[in-house]
This record gives structure tokens, C-alpha cells and sequence, in this order.
């Protein structure tokens, strides 16, 4: 979440714009809106791929591979978050380990395209680096 970039944030003139009090709640709206575009991208790569006879693509290339880790990963990071039935049965401990797969699948997701990919993941990447270097 960045602790130590938004504690400096919040003695900056950002703080006029951008509420920096609650980023727990952005983290986890972003976090939703990640883990529900994972698996729709997925779904109509796989569709797509399946339809047009091509669903070899999902285990012969980098970028099926890739996808596979990551549409098995995504469940495990967002939904013992937000999921309330799996939240309340699992310790915050197990919670917070399986967040970990975040890193994992970040990693993955590098591999994943050749295109902004790595503005989409790297920046947010380099951002966690730092705060956690610096904190």
C-alpha cells in the first residue's frame, strides 16, 4: 500500500486533491477491479482461443503460459480479501501470506506482452521497491 510514499504524500500540496487518509480503501477497490478484469480477460482469450480451434496457444506460448499462472493466482490473492465466507474461516496470517502471491504474480504478468505490460506492472512494482527500501 505504499505507507511510507503516502505518509510523505500527505505533507505535500497533493493532499489538496487527493485524499491520501484511507488508501486501505483503494488498494482494495483496485484490487476488485483487478481480480474481476483478470478473469474476464482470461475468459474471452480462452473463448476466443477454444472457438477458432487455437486453444493450444494456452500452453505453447508465453503469453497462454504466462496467463494460465495468473488466472490460477488471482483467486488466491483477491478472494480471501473480500470474499466475507472465506475472510472470516481463514487467519489474517494465512490472509496476508497468500497476498504475497502478489509478487508472484506480477512477475508473471512481465512476461505476459511485449507492450505496456511493463508500465502497467513495473511502475506499480518500482513504486512498492522504493517504499519499502526507503521505509
Amino acid at each position: 500500500k505504499c505507507h511510507n510514499i503516502n505518509d510523505v504524500c500527505r505533507r505535500t500540496v497533493l493532499r489538496e486533491w487527493i485524499d491520501f487518509s484511507d488508501m486501505h480503501k483503494v488498494h482494495q477497490l483496485f484490487g476488485i477491479i483487478v481480480g474481476i478484469e483478470t478473469m474476464f480477460h482470461s475468459f474471452f482469450h480462452m473463448l476466443r482461443w477454444g472457438l477458432n480451434a487455437d486453444i493450444d496457444l494456452l500452453w505453447k506460448t508465453t503469453t497462454g503460459i504466462s496467463g494460465l499462472v495468473a488466472i490460477y493466482i488471482t483467486p488466491l490473492i483477491c478472494c480471501p480479501m473480500v470474499v466475507p465466507a472465506i475472510k472470516e474461516r481463514l487467519a489474517f496470517e494465512v490472509r496476508k501470506g497468500l497476498h504475497y502471491l502478489s509478487i508472484v504474480w506480477a512477475i508473471t504478468l512481465l512476461f505476459h506482452s511485449k507492450s505496456r505490460i511493463y508500465y502497467l506492472i513495473g511502475i506499480p512494482a518500482l513504486m512498492y521497491s522504493v517504499d519499502y527500501l526507503f521505509g
